[in-house]
């Protein structure tokens, strides 16, 4: 079984007072996983207040990982088209009460 790409991309909704906050994310899965912290003894990762500087740390990233810049677009994309799949599943579900 082919194991699925992880890139890590800066999303302009994960902007904090202390700067972006990057984020994992998983082919073909719906959402993201943002650098927060979690877990005792974690500390965010920052990756300073210019969303292009922080979004060229994370292809540098990327790309010492061995994923090109189409790759990470694919990786990306495919993610938004899980989460907007799943959301159409939930408004095609019929209404419980």
């Amino acid at each position: 079984m082919d194991e699925k790409r992880k890139a890590v991309w800066v999303f302009v909704s994960e902007r904090t007072e202390h700067g972006y906050v990057p984020s994992v994310v998983i082919e073909g899965e719906a959402g993201h996983i943002p650098l927060s912290g979690q877990g005792e003894g974690a500390q965010p990762w920052y990756w300073g207040h210019d969303l292009d500087k922080a979004r060229k740390i994370a292809m540098d990233h990327n790309a010492r990982r061995g994923l090109s810049e189409d790759d990470v677009r694919e990786i990306v994309a495919s993610s938004f088209a899980a989460q907007l799949d799943a959301d159409r599943r939930k408004l095609d579900e019929p209404y419980q009460l």
